[in-house]
């Protein structure tokens, strides 16, 4: 085999590739053995044991030349890439330019590639970490108000609401002109007066009502609203109570321990709160040290990503979006209109960036993954996958987490996981 190559751009190679006439011999023989010559039947030969000289003679020509163009091409085409070292990120753009049946081949191969890439000296990049921080009396007391909420009773009353009851409410929110808005309609929905639930002005509007009662009053949305559909807009709610609830919150005692969980005492009930907050503050500064630090290698690593990769983590990202879309009983058409956006303004402004952030810290991690000579075994994937179908029993995410592209994802994951461990030593070191 003979490969010329010829840069077209800088992430973006034509490959000329000539067969020698050994291969194309060996490839033909290959195709009528392993294709064709185990079902041919011909008189005074064995099944499978008719000679491959034979065999050519008594078979569909089209068949054996299309069947030996496809393999050869594709045989010769990834010998070339490994050859030479090339990092392709799409599928080839292949055009036949010289073939004479079994005697010569000649084609061009046009791909789109991942560039070298020159690493930093990153074992000599150092950051500093952050103290560990200890959970406070407040936080403690916010969680134990958590819980008194959970354990307490709703008893219905008949009388005015006030801060702290729950209200039961039928609302609909309509524009100037008295048309229902989108994102600002609800029924039978349960509001806790005072947890700020709601836009400002809202709960303040109920306190003071009753079961049966009905209020219209006007709101302005607040200017950096999550939904910019709303913001800054002008909504007339329309609002029915139908109950009344007065919450009815346990003491802090003991009692209140039992039964919240596996606890005899409040003491024991806050310490393990304070244990689960240090776990979940210790859980984000580590999370937070380990994008920071691959953030300050990535930034100091100097490479452009091609963009059939780009487009590809577009689009990825794009179903990612959908399917949280489905989950929360909307479309992206009614999430595109409730951000006043188009798909393409999304894709341009907020899945391109996020993309590139994710192939480059993708990419670098790979890359150093490579030079650090790290590896996952089979069984660190199974192992793996094994703990998630514990945490996830129902048969359609057993059967998903069984695809090979489930095993692909996990194991890339624990390359990742394992690389920037290997980072963060390497940061920490003295």
């Amino acid at each position: 085999m003979q490969i010329t190559t010829q840069s077209i751009s800088k992430n973006k190679t034509k490959m000329t590739i000539a067969a020698e006439k050994s291969e194309l011999d060996s490839m033909k023989n290959h195709i009528l053995e392993h294709h064709f010559q185990k079902d041919l039947k011909i008189a005074g030969f064995r099944q499978g044991k008719v000679p491959l000289s034979i065999v050519e003679k008594n078979v569909d020509p089209n068949q054996v030349q299309g069947q030996f163009l496809d393999e050869i091409i594709n045989d010769l085409y990834s010998k070339s890439v490994s050859e030479k070292k090339l990092r392709v990120v799409e599928q080839p753009k292949i055009e036949i330019t010289k073939f004479v049946p079994y005697s010569q081949l000649e084609f061009t191969v046009e791909v789109s590639i991942l560039e070298d890439i020159k690493l930093p000296d990153y074992k000599k990049i150092k950051l500093a970490q952050e103290p560990k921080k200890v959970a406070t009396k407040a936080e403690i007391d916010e969680v134990i108000e958590r819980v008194r909420t959970q354990l307490a009773v709703r008893k219905d009353v008949d009388r005015a609401s006030r801060d702290g009851d729950q209200v039961w409410i039928d609302f609909e929110g309509t524009d100037d002109k008295g048309k229902a808005v989108e994102g600002a309609t609800g029924k039978d929905y349960p509001l806790i007066l005072g947890s700020n639930t709601f836009i400002p002005g809202f709960e303040t509007n109920i306190i003071g009502l009753k079961a049966n009662d009905q209020k219209t009053f006007v709101l302005k949305f607040p200017k950096d609203y999550h939904l910019k559909a709303l913001a800054s807009r002008d909504v007339t709610f329309k609002v029915d109570i139908t109950k009344v609830q007065e919450i009815v919150k346990p003491e802090v005692n003991d009692e209140m321990a039992v039964k919240s969980g596996p606890f005899k005492t409040v003491d024991e009930l806050r310490a393990d709160i304070k244990q689960q907050l240090e776990f979940e503050k210790q859980n984000t500064l580590d999370r937070n040290y380990e994008a920071d630090l691959i953030k300050l290698i990535t930034d100091k690593t100097n490479f452009d990503i091609p963009e059939p990769l780009i487009n590809n983590e577009i689009e990825d990202k794009l179903t990612e979006l959908k399917q949280n879309l489905v989950y929360r009983g909307q479309t992206l058409e009614e999430y595109l209109k409730q951000e006043s956006i188009t798909e393409d303004e999304l894709k341009t402004n907020r899945l391109r960036p996020e993309a590139i952030d994710r192939l480059r810290h993708s990419i670098v991690l790979s890359e150093i993954a490579s030079v650090e000579g790290i590896q996952v075994s089979p069984e660190e994937v199974d192992n793996r996958i094994n703990q998630i179908k514990q945490q996830y029993p129902d048969p359609a995410s057993q059967e998903e987490m069984s695809k090979p592209e489930f095993k692909q994802q996990i194991g890339s994951r624990l390359m990742a996981e394992k690389t920037v461990a290997q980072l963060v030593k390497y940061a920490i070191a003295k």
